[in-house]
């Protein structure tokens, strides 16, 4: 017996990336610079270079959103939340993501708007592509409006799905099944960089 495979659906990153690049690319240049004469840079800057290389590449590369099986995951800078889609109260997406579970709110850079976007009137719905349709067109919809949309749409499947209503005891026992979870990697990397920087201004 076959299993169907569990869903993913990945949504498009913010427009940090281009800063991204350009950070670690700085980054870079001076710990190449440091390699080839290690004269030419002092040990704490390239200390310091690693440690933002390392925040850099968590605030521009890691915030994504996504939808992996019934859970929303959250990747911020730091952390990864994981949401039961069921649980969800409302999703809003201004300068940031906003997901609502019960009295709790958890935010998410990965996908966003500009201040002039999220003050600006939200185009009609009517006009969203369906979903398998690329979100990279901008020309026809706004990302963020085919995330919040989307977003919404799949919370009202699976509470659908599975015969939950709003305000249900099962709601609230799914929102306790929330759960965040710390980047280790990222963290460990960070850490490390952090203790790189403070031994070359001691020593």
């Amino acid at each position: 017996m076959t299993t169907e495979p569990e869903r993913v659906e990945r949504f498009a990153a913010h427009d940090g990336q281009v800063t991204g690049v350009l950070g670690l690319g700085l980054c870079a240049a001076v710990v190449v610079t440091w390699a080839v004469d290690t004269s030419a840079v002092p040990r704490w800057l390239v200390a310091g270079a690693l440690v933002a290389a390392v925040l850099v590449w968590a605030a521009s590369f890691r915030p994504r959103v996504s939808v992996e099986g019934d859970t929303l995951v959250l990747r911020n800078m730091l952390t990864t939340t994981h949401v039961p889609l069921a649980a969800i109260d409302k999703v809003v997406v201004r300068q940031v993501l906003a997901v609502f579970v019960g009295e709790r709110r958890i935010a998410n850079a990965g996908v966003g708007r500009s201040r002039r976007q999220a003050q600006r009137r939200r185009p009609v719905p009517g006009a969203l592509p369906a979903a398998d349709e690329p979100t990279s067109r901008r020309d026809v919809v706004d990302v963020a409006d085919h995330v919040e949309t989307r977003l919404a749409q799949l919370v009202q499947e699976e509470r659908t799905r599975l015969g939950l209503r709003r305000g249900s005891p099962e709601l609230e026992a799914l929102a306790a099944e929330v759960r965040t979870e710390p980047a280790r990697l990222e963290l460990a990397l960070l850490a490390a960089a952090l203790v790189l920087l403070v031994v070359a201004l001691l020593v």
